[in-house]
C-alpha cells in the first residue's frame, strides 16, 4: 500500500506513538546541536594580537598564557609536569598524602591533596625546574616510543642517514612559524 504525493511514492505504514516520540525526540536533538554548534566558537574563542586564544585565558600576559595553554592542551606534557612538581613537594616535605593531582590553569597550579588545594603561580623557581625536568622525561618518554616503533616496523631506517633530512625539516619549519 502507498499512496502518491507530489509525484514520489510514499509508505503509509502507521506509526506507533513510541516511533513518533522517538523522531520527535531525534529532530529536537538535532535542532539543539546545530544551536551548539553555532554558539560554541563565538564564546570559546577570542582574539588577542592576532592569535585565537580562549576567552578566559586572554585576560593574562602573554608569556605566562602560553606556559598555561601549553600545559592544559598536552596530556602528556602535563603528566610529565604534574609526575615531577607531584616529586619535588613530597621530597620537600610540603605535600603527604595519597590522594595528589595537580591542576594547571592559565597564570597558576593547584596542588590538590586529599580534597585539599594549593596554589602556586608559574613565575617560582621551583615550578621551571619541574617543568623543564618534566620536558627532558616526555623527550625522553617519546624517544623512547620512536625508537621502538623504528625497531618494529621499520628495522631498515637508519637514523644517522636521515639526520640531515631531519635538520633541514626542522629549519624549514621554524622558518614558517615565524
Amino acid at each position: 500500500m502507498s499512496k502518491v504525493e507530489n509525484g514520489a511514492k510514499a509508505a503509509t505504514a502507521p506509526k506507533s506513538k513510541y516511533a513518533a516520540k522517538r523522531q520527535a525526540r531525534l529532530e529536537q536533538a538535532k535542532q539543539e546541536e546545530k544551536q551548539v554548534l553555532v554558539e560554541e566558537p563565538n564564546d570559546a574563542v577570542e582574539e588577542f594580537k592576532g592569535k585565537k586564544v580562549p576567552a578566559d585565558a586572554a585576560r593574562f600576559p602573554e608569556h605566562i598564557r602560553n606556559i598555561g595553554i601549553c600545559l592544559r592542551y598536552n596530556a602528556d606534557l602535563r603528566r610529565f609536569v604534574a609526575k615531577t612538581i607531584i616529586n619535588y613537594l613530597r621530597q620537600k616535605g610540603e605535600i603527604d598524602g595519597d590522594s595528589i593531582y595537580v591542576k594547571f590553569a592559565y597564570n597558576k597550579l593547584s596542588v590538590i591533596v586529599n580534597g585539599l588545594a594549593r596554589e602556586y603561580y608559574y613565575s617560582n623557581k621551583w615550578f621551571i625546574n619541574c617543568y623543564i625536568a618534566g620536558f627532558k622525561s616526555l623527550t625522553d618518554y617519546v624517544s623512547k616510543q620512536i625508537n621502538t616503533f623504528i625497531s618494529v616496523e621499520m628495522p631498515d631506517y637508519n637514523t644517522n642517514d636521515e639526520t640531515q633530512e631531519i635538520n633541514k625539516i626542522k629549519e624549514d619549519t621554524d622558518e614558517v612559524d615565524q
